[in-house]
């Protein structure tokens, strides 16, 4: 059996795409992956880079979709792994064993997870560290990365795929389903995965204010009432400490120490 299928969703994504699929197909333990890109129909200059590698790729799919939680879903369908990860145009693994030691490290459990290491236009780069002693108010200021994710495909058949009636969080809402309605289990790798671009969608200012309205909807059909007035409550200290003090902690930290950027 395969135990591992990773899948790089893109369209238009001709300046970011090479380095993604170079990440995965340089990866060591080949043999125990499969590879699959679903492109949404690009007209840039993405297929031709696609086909250079199409030899080290195992299935292509190239066709309109409403968006990118369609195409995962395709991408999903057409797995053969045990396990799923998404590397999505312009995401990359940290080095060329992250396969390797995911294979070897992994507990069995279906949501596995890891650090990304988050990376700016300037090139700046810091690694951030999840602290799950209390996942639900970890995730309900912050969101875990698909692309430090490794899901079993059977989470997906016992709870469903991806909702399209999102546009930007549809990610964040299956993760909320699967961990706190279907008490799935779960295990936190700790260290870091892969880098993290911030030229997706949900970063885009102009998509902020449907951002922020999909999550507060996502938000009341997982949280209950009186979990959304504590945090609102204390929202600004949560703020701090969430979105200020641990990141300007993960940034200090990875500045001075290689070690803890790319290792335990």
């Amino acid at each position: 059996m395969i135990e591992l299928s990773v899948i790089t969703v893109c369209k238009n994504e001709v300046n970011s795409i090479e380095k993604s699929i170079q990440s995965v197909i340089n990866q060591s333990e080949r043999d125990k992956f499969e590879y699959i890109i679903i492109d949404g129909n690009s007209n840039d200059g993405t297929l031709d880079i696609i086909s250079k590698y199409k030899d080290k790729i195992d299935i292509i799919i190239s066709e309109n979709d409403s968006g990118i939680f369609e195409a995962m879903n395709k991408g999903i369908k057409l797995s053969n792994g045990k396990y799923i990860n998404f590397m999505n145009a312009g995401d990359y693994y940290i080095n060329d064993n992250v396969i390797k030691l995911f294979l070897n490290q992994n507990n069995g459990a279906e949501f596995i997870f890891g650090d990304i290491i988050i990376e700016y236009k300037n090139g700046f780069s810091f690694r951030r560290k999840y602290f799950i002693n209390n996942l639900k108010s970890l995730l309900y200021f912050d969101s875990l990365s698909h692309q430090a994710s490794f899901i079993k495909k059977s989470l997906f058949k016992r709870i469903g795929l991806y909702s399209t009636q999102y546009k930007i969080i549809s990610d964040y809402d299956w993760s909320l389903k699967a961990l706190f309605k279907y008490n799935c289990s779960y295990q936190y790798l700790q260290y870091p995965i892969s880098f993290f671009n911030l030229y997706g969608v949900s970063n885009i200012k102009k998509h902020q204010e449907l951002h922020h309205k999909e999550r507060t909807f996502c938000q009341s059909q997982y949280y209950t009432q009186l979990e959304i007035a504590k945090y609102q409550k204390y929202r600004f200290f949560y703020d701090i400490y969430y979105k200020k003090f641990r990141y300007l902690y993960y940034m200090i930290r990875s500045v001075l120490s290689r070690r803890y950027l790319y290792g335990k």
